[in-house]
């Protein structure tokens, strides 16, 4: 990343931070004025935001995408069919395979052409579901690079629908809430033991298949235990909704930090209560905070 996409990211979360928890009307008011004609930056802070409403809506297979209709294009050996999602970084298509080798149908991600900086972090993101091979994880099956150097990556494309959908379609007893989410618990363990840390869970990347299956998506944003991530940690990369306190403070991000956001998950399918965009997790933040404060309080009493 050069000095200069460094800065603009710097600058679109700086401005985002500001934006977060103003009003719709509001909201587009302060980006006009704080963007004065740079659309690279208006960009980037609008990428931002549709993370956010991504984490409430979920998957929109009719939204307007910044490339335009690609249906029909073949990206390596695959032909895309339909969009299926977007995201901050990029968008998912439903591909066929089409080189005669076999046939498959998969879930094809691509990078948005005007976030060439975040190549990396895609990269990443391939180089992590490699490492992850579980019943509970979306399996990535092939990669590649454009002739204009997009990357892209094709993995399992799961036919099914986010957690709080599915539960809600089906007036789910709590019984089937907690076994799901302990399907889940399942996969982010497994992750975690291979020194992988989500740090993205929330109901847009929980789909349940036809089998009842929990799968876990999306390791966009996923910190690798393992190595030095100077850039993901510069950039706070998360989902405002459903970032844990250490997110949004900016401090190290551990398993810790997905185990949070399970709780959240639990709670949401429980008490179908989804958290407002920045406002639950400063509430949830500040009820940890008190009761870290009354548990140190009782061992200081103890001792």
């Amino acid at each position: 990343m050069t000095s200069d996409d460094s800065s603009l990211e710097r600058r679109a979360l700086q401005l985002f931070r500001r934006i977060l928890d103003a009003a719709p009307a509001q909201r587009e008011r302060l980006l006009a004025q704080a963007c004065a004609g740079d659309e690279a930056l208006l960009m980037r802070v609008r990428a931002l935001s549709a993370q956010v409403e991504e984490s409430q809506a979920g998957i929109d297979p009719t939204a307007a995408s910044p490339q335009g209709e690609a249906t029909g294009a073949q990206i390596g050996p695959y032909r895309l069919i339909e969009r299926i999602g977007r995201g901050g970084m990029g968008e998912v298509f439903r591909a066929e395979r089409c080189d005669g080798a076999f046939e498959r149908e998969v879930a094809l991600k691509r990078i948005w052409n005007n976030f060439v900086p975040l190549t990396e972090r895609f990269l990443r993101e391939r180089q992590v579901l490699a490492r992850l091979q579980h019943a509970g994880i979306a399996q990535l099956y092939d990669g590649g690079v454009t002739e204009a150097g997009q990357p892209w990556f094709a993995m399992e494309l799961v036919r099914g629908e986010p957690i709080t959908r599915w539960c809600a379609a089906r007036s789910a007893t709590v019984e089937q809430r907690v076994a799901l989410v302990r399907q889940v618990c399942a996969a982010v363990d497994f992750a975690h033991r291979a020194l992988i840390v989500h740090r993205d869970l929330k109901p847009a990347n929980v789909l349940v298949d036809e089998a009842g299956q929990a799968k876990l998506l999306d390791f966009g944003i996923a910190k690798l235990l393992d190595e030095a991530d100077p850039e993901q940690a510069q950039t706070l990369a998360m989902t405002p909704a459903w970032a844990a306190p250490e997110q949004r403070d900016g401090r190290p991000v551990t398993t810790a930090t997905d185990v949070y956001q399970l709780g959240m998950l639990l709670r949401v399918l429980l008490c179908d209560d989804l958290p407002a965009p920045g406002a639950a997790p400063m509430r949830l933040a500040q009820a940890f905070d008190a009761l870290r404060g009354r548990d140190a309080a009782a061992a200081q009493a103890v001792a």
